[in-house]
């Protein structure tokens, strides 16, 4: 009995350690706000103060015609063994604040409101000569002269300088 006890251990315990290696790994980024740190504030009634104070700076900020608005980004993805990553929830609080200071608009979007961007793999073709190694070094051979406006003692030829 004590003898297939310590065999059963010997195979158990390695397969229990094996399967917890396999469990996701789960991350958050960003700031993700609570519903109680969202009932500290209210359309028309909040200052930026009172934001800051409620849910900490935001993640990014922008002004256009004299209104600031603030970001809340966030995000919890799972990554399970060598698998990519898995976005399980996105939030993106934006907070628009008025003139004076008082919230104007309060707008929350998750995961369902994005929208994948394809990104473009093309170059943008740059004007110019395309030169090989030896033309870059040996390019400079011969272009400066004694008449140059300035001497490499860092005095210049131009009178009243």
């Amino acid at each position: 009995m004590r003898r297939s006890t310590a065999t059963a251990l010997a195979l158990v315990l390695p397969a229990v350690t094996l399967l917890s290696a396999c469990s996701p790994d789960i991350k958050a980024h960003g700031a993700l706000p609570t519903a109680t740190q969202m009932e500290h504030i209210q359309e028309g009634r909040s200052s930026k103060a009172d934001v800051a104070a409620a849910l900490g700076s935001p993640s990014t900020t922008s002004l256009f015609d004299g209104e600031e608005t603030w970001y809340y980004i966030g995000s919890k993805q799972e990554q399970f063994a060598f698998y990519p990553n898995e976005e399980l929830e996105r939030s993106v609080i934006t907070i628009r604040f008025d003139r004076s200071d008082t919230i104007q608009s309060i707008q929350r979007n998750g995961l369902k409101d994005g929208a994948d961007v394809t990104l473009v793999a093309r170059e943008t073709p740059t004007a110019g000569n395309k030169m090989n190694i030896f033309e870059q070094l040996l390019g400079n051979i011969g272009k400066f002269n004694k008449d140059s406006t300035s001497t490499f003692d860092g005095k210049s030829n131009i009178p009243g300088q």
